[in-house]
């Protein structure tokens, strides 16, 4: 590993260490990107600079449970059997970030990113999932957050770029330009 390379990687641990403080969005706190210590995990941040975004808003889990939820009952490749998703459709998310057209980019915990278009999420899916079966998910069980598609309701849903976006251990959006 290069000194460059290892500063990046260091850099990037410290950046995702300082955003482990408890926040939560305080009520009418989405337009103007400012969040509230309410001592609840932080969960997911929302990176949503630009012409109409708002900026970050950062959400415990608490927060993801007040919103609109759906659920999704699916097999998928990671997993044995029918299982259960349920969580915020991701357009719900977009939308309290003002974040209406262009792409975003999924981070997961591990750095892992995939990009998806705005024009391409729907209302009911993708879920950003934060239960499975009943239980709230953790890092051990792919968790806290597992973007989900409906893959088992239609072929569309089981392709490789479908998968690819298919990012567990979610952190954080950002919009991308």
């Amino acid at each position: 590993m290069s000194f460059q390379t290892a500063v990046l990687a260091a850099i990037s641990v410290s950046s995702f260490l300082a955003l482990q403080v408890p926040f939560a969005m305080a009520e009418g706190a989405a337009d103007s990107g400012q969040a509230q210590v309410r001592g609840n995990e932080l969960v997911l941040q929302i990176s949503s600079l630009g012409a109409d975004g708002y900026g970050n808003l950062l959400f415990d889990r608490d927060d993801l449970k007040a919103m609109p939820r759906e659920t999704i009952y699916t097999t998928t490749i990671w997993t044995n059997g029918v299982q259960e998703f349920t969580g915020v459709p991701l357009a719900e998310l977009l939308r309290r970030a003002g974040i209406s057209s262009g792409e975003i980019a999924l981070i997961a915990a591990n750095d892992y990113v995939a990009t998806i278009p705005v024009n391409e999420v729907t209302a009911t899916y993708p879920i950003v999932a934060d239960t499975l079966n009943g239980a709230p998910m953790t890092l051990r069980d792919l968790g806290p957050l597992w973007v989900v598609y409906p893959y088992d309701s239609s072929p569309e849903f089981q392709t490789e770029v479908v998968y690819t976006r298919s990012v567990w251990q979610l952190q954080r959006i950002e919009r991308l330009e």
